[in-house]
């Protein structure tokens, strides 16, 4: 599920999560968030352009803030699910793994 919906097939927005539940107890087991966007370095992005900073002239270095950055993923709502699905059940697997 993602913030914001489908509009004629384009999905939009900048967060996702993924929710795995088991088939066998009905219980959540696995619930994964990624988020594209910050409001932090949106903030901070306003500020290089105010300061007539070209957006091709600023870099990731630029972009750093105080206070703890929100983005935690590159992948927008339209392609998520298939990379948190793949992040799941690597998880899991490996928990599987450790436990025998």
């Amino acid at each position: 599920a993602g913030d914001k919906r489908a509009y004629n097939h384009r999905i939009t927005g900048s967060m996702h999560s993924t929710v795995v539940f088991s088939m066998l107890t009905g219980k959540v087991i696995a619930v994964r968030h990624d988020q594209v966007s910050c409001g932090l370095c949106d903030r901070q992005l306003t500020k290089l352009l105010n300061l007539n900073k070209r957006a091709d002239e600023i870099t990731d270095e630029d972009l750093k803030h105080d206070g703890e950055c929100s983005r935690n993923s590159k992948h927008d709502p339209a392609v998520a699910e298939e990379y948190a699905c793949e992040l799941i059940a690597r998880e899991t697997l490996l928990r599987c793994l450790q436990c025998c």
